[in-house]
């Protein structure tokens, strides 16, 4: 989202931001982005600081890293970023939004925490149920 600094009212604003997953380009990080997501986003100054709070919400689709199974993981988080700004300043929160999303992407996703992996074996999915080689 692009913010004009001197369109920000005294008294702040809310506005929202539809986000399309190419926009982002988080594709070339191995994380999916399936759908549109908005951002909510809490703008104000203080002095020749542009506050913004920005109300994420983001459906992932992960790769389980121990099953292999796709599944959804969901970020539901509020960021905030302080700009050091000028009143002719255009502040992009494109980048912030995006490295957000990055940071707070799982380093081993699960499909869930109790998650049993795969036979060792045979490689049979143990969530499905005992597999069919001898232990």
């Amino acid at each position: 989202m692009k913010i004009k600094v001197s369109n920000v009212p005294v008294e702040g604003e809310e506005c929202k931001e539809i986000y399309i997953p190419e926009v982002l380009d988080l594709d070339r990080f191995d994380i999916k982005v399936n759908k549109p997501f908005e951002v909510i986003y809490h703008i104000y100054k203080e002095g020749n600081e542009l506050i913004v709070k920005a109300k994420v919400k983001v459906s992932l689709e992960i790769t389980c890293a121990r099953c292999l199974e796709c599944s959804e993981f969901i970020i539901d988080k509020e960021y905030n970023f302080e700009y050091t700004v000028k009143d002719t300043d255009i502040i992009d929160t494109t980048d912030d939004i995006r490295q957000e999303i990055i940071l707070d992407y799982p380093l081993k996703p699960l499909c869930k925490p109790d998650c049993l992996g795969l036979c060792p074996k045979c490689g049979g999915n143990l969530n499905r149920g005992e597999c069919s080689c001898k232990s």
